[in-house]
């Protein structure tokens, strides 16, 4: 995944601003459309901002290739164990929300996206966290040979993280849901 070019869209926002404000002033003093299109740059701009702001802090994340996510679908050994982190959602689609697992950060999912992570069978704590939201936490205590599945989603200023079953039904899900590496 390509990292989006900050100098580019800046250069593109100055350039709509010249055009808007050069049309708005040729409007007004015509006495025609130009106080609109004043204002049309005004909210273009700050809605602009809002979302650049927002995601600002979007890292580069690469997918996993096919023979990443047969092994992840598939049952783990018996001594082993793993956790899939879903995140789905209309909501801050865009946003990408960083997942840490005790305290590690392993990736960051935009919706939607999932990542698998080897674990050692026991207790972990999973957290994810949202620009500018406090993270939130869940603890799961994952047997040896078995599947936890986490779920995060971005909720209108706050973040959620629930634990769920890993069955048949989310498999086919995932099969249809692009992973990240971890």
């Amino acid at each position: 995944m390509q990292k989006p070019n900050w100098l580019l869209i800046g250069g593109a926002g100055v350039v709509a601003f010249i055009v808007f404000f050069a049309l708005g002033f040729v409007g007004t003093s015509r006495g025609g459309m130009g106080y609109i299109l004043l204002l049309l740059l005004i909210v273009f701009g700050v809605l602009g901002s809002f979302i650049a702001f927002n995601l600002r802090n979007n890292r580069s994340v690469p997918m996993a290739d096919d023979a990443a996510r047969a092994a992840a679908l598939s049952p783990p050994g018996p001594d082993e164990a793993r956790l899939i982190v879903v995140r789905e959602g209309f909501v801050g689609k865009m946003q990408g929300m960083d997942v840490t697992v005790d305290g590690n950060v392993v990736t960051q999912l935009k919706s939607p996206r999932f990542v698998a992570i080897p674990l050692s069978p026991g207790k972990h704590v999973v957290a994810s966290k949202g620009q500018g939201m406090n993270p939130e936490t869940i603890e799961i205590d994952v047997q040896p040979g078995t599947t936890a599945l986490v779920r995060i989603a971005m909720n209108l200023g706050s973040v959620s993280v629930s634990q769920e079953p890993f069955d048949a039904a989310i498999q086919q899900r995932l099969a249809t849901i692009p992973m990240v590496a971890a």
